[in-house]
């Protein structure tokens, strides 16, 4: 499969595994081994590309997070990572065959500069289905520098 081409109206794979300043700067192999993981990829699309479409285009700060990319991050002293509940891993399995993250799914983080995230989080509320279906988000993450948005299919 060729990450280079698009997967969506604004996306590729190769935007949405390569992504993020551990990545950048490590540039380890970063792709989904599981079929489920990346058609979880895939549906996420759907919303990104709706958000796209209201704000422009998105600056993503972390994507998917394969075995050799979380291994070098949770090396950090405070990775400030949480494998088995923030669905980064998508779909794919541990060593003993069993999911990262139980609740599957794909998630991205996000940031408008200059745009208010809580806009940007209400909006996403209103106008997608949310990981439940209920219109609701998970996370809208404050660090220290920036507000970044935390979107989960």
């Amino acid at each position: 499969m060729n990450i280079n081409k698009p997967c969506s109206q604004h996306f590729t794979f190769n935007m949405l595994f390569h992504c993020g300043e551990t990545w950048q700067h490590i540039q380890c192999s970063n792709l989904p081994k599981q079929p489920k993981s990346w058609l979880a990829y895939r549906e996420l699309t759907h919303i990104l590309d709706q958000l796209v479409q209201e704000f422009g285009p998105v600056s993503l700060t972390y994507g998917f997070c394969g075995a050799e990319l979380r291994k070098s991050i949770l090396a950090y002293p405070s990775p400030g990572v949480a494998p088995t509940l923030d669905q980064h891993a998508a779909c794919e399995l541990n060593q003993r065959g069993k999911l990262v993250c139980p609740r599957q799914g794909a998630a991205v983080d996000l940031i408008y500069p200059g745009k208010n995230s809580y806009q940007v989080a209400f909006w996403l509320a209103q106008n997608t289905p949310g990981p439940t279906h209920d219109h609701s988000l998970h996370k809208l993450i404050k660090s220290r520098s920036v507000e970044r948005l935390q979107v989960r299919f």
